[in-house]
């Protein structure tokens, strides 16, 4: 990320690799919006994805990074200014570990429609799973 910041090169921050580290970082630890620095740090990856990317894909992407980074400005965690000014006009919602997976769940899946990419399968699906396993039984998603 931070060489994205300082050259603009977009390659680092949407390399397939860049994807794979934020799945692996959310699913390596139980509940990720219960831990701050895995939430905000995989909240900043994607929203520097959707700034770098700045097509069709940025707002959904955008709006991920915004669910991810929601607990994280809950907790007092720094985020970037433009975030905090928009969470301080419209106060986030009640964090949801399991919609949130699921939300980039669905967004990495929906990236390997249009370029099919098996390793991106993989780590839609793997964390769609880990979404299923955080979900409460009554969960509607």
């Amino acid at each position: 990320m931070q060489r994205h910041l300082t050259t603009r090169d977009s390659e680092p921050v949407l390399a397939p690799e860049a994807t794979g580290e934020l799945v692996d970082l959310l699913c390596s630890v139980p509940d990720a919006l219960d831990d701050p620095p895995v939430t905000q740090a995989a909240g900043l990856l994607l929203l520097t994805q959707a700034s770098a990317a700045a097509n069709a894909n940025a707002v959904p992407q955008a709006t991920v990074a915004l669910e991810l980074l929601a607990p994280v400005y809950l907790c007092g965690y720094d985020v970037p200014d433009l975030v905090r000014e928009q969470f301080e006009r419209h106060p986030p919602a009640e964090p949801d570990t399991a919609s949130t997976l699921a939300s980039l769940g669905r967004l990495l899946y929906g990236g390997t429609l249009s370029s099919p990419d098996e390793k991106t399968l993989d780590q839609a699906v793997a964390l769609l799973i880990h979404a299923v396993a955080l979900a409460e039984p009554d969960q509607p998603e």
